[in-house]
């Protein structure tokens, strides 16, 4: 078979599907999913996976601490030959939940195209990405065996909350040579680093009091607004020790993103829960970040008689970087090629977190991997989302491209 006809007419067989997937983006955006309730999409993904013919498989990893379980769909293509190589493109179907629908300008639930973007909760981040990852099944499902690779589609959840779905993949022995998760690029960057992630939930508890001797007690609420601002300082104290990691300046951070207090201004509360995320790069550690915190809490409900309890997240993980990997030189090459040269293609970290620590080699060792696509757009956990439609297909004929390179 010609490499370079092959190439091309993928690339065509990709731009004949164009349409039908931005479609299926509007369908995916239809269906909500925000952070764990996920189970309608991840039907909508299966059947469409099934439709496909793929062989079709659901981890599911559970959080015995919460009760929470999260859900991932796999479908699978088996190349040709004795124990092909294996490539996985990865996508995630949770999204942020919508804080005030009023805010947006349209129904975040309708996936609105206007001026050649499509809007909606989740369109960006990632339902593109899911919508891209059915196109490149579809794509490769009508030669597949003339492959020297097995291609795994999977479709995971928890992303938006530690990377849980792709470990559920893992853990259900979905190992890989390498991996390319659609989530988080635009067409001229690929991300191979990420931060270090904690997520805290914390409380302080003590005794009510009427407002008018609020003096005699110490207020849960306030305690928890003390530790918030050590934990501010402590994370001013880790940047001005390392200003940078893998080209991220201040690549320390926290944020608190849910606390809950009393009923009232009547009266003293008896509990404050406090939901935070820190994100944090070497030396330091999930350890080390729990050491601080907790002694710094310590020390406050020693001062103030609350007591003081924290839950750690299930998935807290360590900053991890995937550099000087065959997968990110080859993709910079496809899209050289393809796009003219035209304008630089650079590999950097995320401030953000991101499953690329979940995708591992026969030997344990990690997988080649990297973040790319789904492209351009802007708004993402934020209102009026959106995606640059025509960033669509370009994109994916990069992504096709990059598998048949690599998989020959």
């Amino acid at each position: 078979m010609d490499k370079r006809v092959t190439e091309s007419g993928l690339r065509e067989e990709v731009a004949k599907l164009g349409d039908k997937y931005v479609s299926v983006l509007q369908e995916l955006v239809c269906c909500p999913s925000a952070m764990h309730d996920v189970t309608n999409c991840i039907r909508l993904v299966k059947n469409k996976m099934v439709t496909l013919g793929l062989d079709v498989t659901q981890p599911v990893l559970r959080d015995d601490k919460t009760g929470i379980s999260f859900p991932a769909v796999v479908g699978s293509l088996r190349g040709a030959g004795v124990g092909p190589k294996t490539f996985v493109v990865n996508a995630h179907v949770d999204t942020a939940p919508v804080e005030d629908v009023s805010s947006w300008s349209s129904n975040p639930y309708k996936a609105v195209i206007a001026n050649g973007k499509m809007y909606g909760r989740g369109v960006l981040d990632d339902k593109a990405g899911i919508a891209m990852m059915l196109l490149l099944a579809d794509a490769f499902s009508h030669f597949h065996k003339r492959l020297p690779a097995t291609l795994l589609f999977e479709c995971v959840s928890g992303d938006e909350s530690g990377g849980h779905g792709s470990k559920a993949c893992l853990d259900a022995g979905k190992l890989c040579d390498a991996a390319l998760v659609i989530d988080g690029a635009d067409p001229l960057s690929i991300i191979d680093a990420h931060l270090g992630q904690v997520w805290l939930n914390l409380y302080f508890a003590g005794k009510a009091a009427a407002s008018c001797s609020a003096r005699r007690v110490h207020s849960p609420l306030l305690a928890a607004v003390s530790l918030l601002k050590g934990i501010e300082g402590q994370v001013e104290e880790w940047c001005c020790s390392n200003p940078s990691w893998e080209g991220i300046q201040k690549p320390y951070f926290v944020n608190a993103g849910r606390i809950h207090s009393g009923t009232w201004a009547g009266a003293t509360p008896e509990r404050c829960e406090m939901s935070v995320q820190i994100g944090f790069a070497p030396p330091v550690t999930v350890e080390s970040v729990c050491l601080k915190v907790n002694d710094m809490a310590d020390k406050i409900a020693a001062e103030t008689g609350l007591k003081f309890g924290c839950n750690v997240d299930l998935l807290c993980h360590d900053a991890f970087a995937s550099r000087d990997n065959n997968l990110v030189e080859m993709l910079k090459t496809v899209i050289r090629d393809l796009r003219g040269g035209e304008s630089p293609v650079v590999s950097h970290a995320v401030t953000g977190h991101c499953d690329l620590r979940y995708f591992r080699r026969n030997d344990g060792t990690p997988a080649d991997a990297c973040l790319y696509g789904p492209g351009g757009g802007g708004n993402p956990h934020a209102c009026d989302e959106f995606y640059e439609i025509s960033h669509f297909v370009p994109v994916a004929q990069n992504i096709a491209t990059t598998i048949l390179r690599w998989s020959s």
